[in-house]
């Protein structure tokens, strides 16, 4: 980690250097091939900007600190430069050119007299109905004679919405273009750059369906407009006019994309919901904004707000970043592309105010900066979204393994449960037989003989359960039956196999007198014809369900226990009430092999009501566990169809 640091260190010092050396040969040869005229301006500020070319030369001007800054002024800008090349290394066939930094001024006219005492006017500008520069010209230039020896007073008058400074240099005909050859090939190598990183991010779109590589085709895309504008490309790709309406929506829209793309990499939703919710509101809030003002063409109303929102949005995102950095890892290269972008606006912000030389590197830093962050992003999210597949699909391989483990167990259980039927069949048959001839008078054998009746009985049950779940799954649809029949064979076998003296039965259906201590409200039918009620799938699971859930009930109640059938016009609903120790409220849902603090010292598994729901919720029903004051209410809900 600290021969990281060093090596960071040292690139940010010999990068330093390397944008000093380009002023200091300068200065040593003496030959300027450009001069930057930010200490050559006096300025004078028309408020009406009605005022004519020969009333402003007649006001006083006064002079500009560093670049002068006039914001998103109404005003008109007046500004008096005397313009003269330096005498050495120049020749005097040397064409110099007045070049304006800013490629988006509203209107621009130029003033000069010539040798000859004749007024040249030049236009020019975006918003400007004439135009006096070419079409292909990437920065507003104007071609001005000049002579080594006598300086030439030049007026400009400028107005703009959304310039934020009149940076203009005097710069030779040659340095120009090779200037410009050099802003070309840059350009180009980062346009392939972008367009292979937008082609990459629509691939990845649609090979993993996911949204983020869309966000982030629509960052990249609206960061592009942005720096294409700043650097005077937009007056080469499209018409110049519609260059302010660009600008202002790219810059509103590209914080949206942003904080998606941010979300995305960094998981900020998962992590602060409430703080992304913030910056994802501001951001769309600066995008409607941009929307109104380009719609009004009141340019100069979004970019006060939409920097304003997009600062603070940064900072919160950065804020962010190191908030959660230990738990995302990307949340290190997020911050890495911030340092990189935050060193690049410093460097291009110490250019203006001349702490810098004005040289290629200086001039580019921003738009090289932000290459780097959308480079990363994307690696960011290729890395991100093929972890994240990778894992998906191991859960997916280990999702698969587990379904073949319970297709394999419940194989298993199927065969086995259908070879212990024949066993403890023929042990029922001898049980039952040896009652018959044992006489009467050997009470203790026939007691003895009646506990190992009930465990076979209640081992063929859990082996019918087993059956059960098995037959309900195969046969859910293939098979209806009558809810009267239900309800019947219901009664006759828990009579048979259960402690019938503590069990109340009520068929609210047929018997609305009946009596119970719970009460309900008596429901008419639209349909009358109740006994054609039918209930879709097999029989055998509903009644071991009812069968478990009142055992269930018996056993942890020394009350007797009531049992209630009603049917509304779409469900019958079966009711288990019991007087006993009641619900552990931890487990109002059923799980397996998890029992109440409350039932410990009585033996069991916890698997009763657990089987006993599966079963309903296999005939498309549902199991509700109510806790009364005494006792515990247990609801089942089934679903029923009437004959048309």
């Amino acid at each position: 980690m600290l021969k990281i640091k060093n090596v960071v260190i040292q690139f940010i010092v010999w990068n330093f250097l390397w944008m000093l050396v380009p002023s200091a040969l300068a200065s040593q040869a003496h030959c300027l091939q450009k001069i930057n005229l930010a200490h050559n301006m006096e300025v004078w500020i028309d408020a009406n900007k009605h005022t004519s070319f020969s009333e402003a030369t007649r006001q006083v001007f006064k002079p500009a600190n560093g670049d002068f800054s006039f914001g998103m002024s109404q005003a008109a800008i007046w500004i008096k430069l005397q313009l003269q090349p330096p005498q050495a290394c120049v020749s005097p066939d040397q064409a110099w050119l007045l070049r304006f930094n800013a490629p988006y001024h509203d209107t621009i006219d130029a003033y000069w007299q010539e040798d000859d005492g004749q007024l040249t006017h030049w236009q020019g500008g975006d918003q400007s109905a004439h135009h006096s520069q070419s079409v292909s010209q990437r920065l507003p230039t104007i071609a001005i004679p000049l002579n080594p020896q006598k300086a030439r007073t030049v007026y400009v008058r400028l107005t703009s919405q959304n310039t934020l400074n009149a940076s203009m240099d005097l710069i030779a005909k040659d340095e120009f273009e090779r200037h410009e050859l050099t802003i070309l090939l840059a350009s180009s190598l980062i346009a392939a750059l972008i367009f292979i990183a937008l082609c990459m991010a629509l691939i990845n779109a649609v090979i993993f369906k996911e949204w983020s590589f869309l966000y982030y085709a629509g960052f990249t895309t609206t960061i592009t407009v942005v720096m294409t504008i700043v650097h005077g490309w937009s007056n080469v790709l499209w018409p110049m006019h519609l260059s302010d309406a660009f600008i202002t929506l790219a810059q509103g829209w590209t914080m949206v994309f942003f904080v998606l793309v941010s979300n995305a990499l960094l998981k900020i939703r998962q992590h602060i919901k409430y703080v992304y919710y913030t910056q994802i509101t501001l951001a769309i809030l600066a995008a409607i904004w941009s929307v109104i003002a380009v719609s009004l063409e009141q340019y100069r109303w979004s970019i006060p707000i939409s920097h304003f929102l997009g600062s603070m949005i940064m900072l919160s995102l950065v804020i962010t970043a190191v908030w959660i950095r230990k738990r995302e890892p990307m949340a290190n290269v997020y911050i890495v592309a911030f340092v990189l972008t935050i060193m690049a606006l410093m460097t291009r912000l110490s250019m203006l105010h001349g702490l810098l030389p004005v040289n290629f590197w200086t001039e580019n830093s921003v738009i090289f900066a932000l290459i780097l962050p959308v480079l990363l992003f994307l690696m960011g999210l290729m890395v991100q979204t093929f972890q994240e597949k990778q894992l998906r699909r191991c859960f997916e391989i280990q999702a698969r393994q587990l379904q073949e483990e319970v297709k394999k167990r419940t194989t298993f259980m199927n065969l086995l449960s259908h070879e212990l039927m024949n066993p403890l069949a023929i042990m029922d048959v001898t049980v039952r037989n040896m009652q018959e001839d044992l006489p009467a008078s050997h009470t203790q054998q026939q007691s003895q003989l009646q506990k190992q009746s009930k465990a076979i009985q209640r081992m063929r049950q859990i082996v019918d359960v087993c059956l059960s779940k098995e037959h309900c799954a195969t046969h859910q649809n293939q098979t209806t039956f009558l809810v009267v029949d239900f309800w019947r064979m219901v009664q006759s076998q828990f009579n048979e196999q259960g402690d019938a003296q503590r069990v109340n039965w009520h068929n609210r259906t047929t018997d609305i007198a009946s009596t119970s201590s719970i009460t309900h409200q008596t429901t008419t039918f639209a349909n009358p014809n109740y006994t054609n009620a039918t209930i879709k799938g097999p029989i055998e699971p509903l009644i071991m369900a009812v069968q478990l859930i009142v055992q269930n009930a018996l056993k942890y109640s020394a009350c007797e226990c009531h049992i209630t059938l009603e049917c509304f016009q779409n469900t019958a609903v079966i009711e288990v009430r019991d007087w006993g120790i009641g619900f552990d409220p931890a487990l109002l849902s059923p799980k397996p092999f998890e029992r109440g603090q409350n039932v410990m010292h009585l033996q069991g598994l916890g698997l009763g009501l657990t089987v006993a729901k599966d079963l309903i919720d296999g005939a498309d029903g549902s199991l509700k566990i109510e806790p009364q004051k005494d006792g515990t209410l247990i609801k089942l809900n089934i679903p029923v169809s009437w004959p048309t």
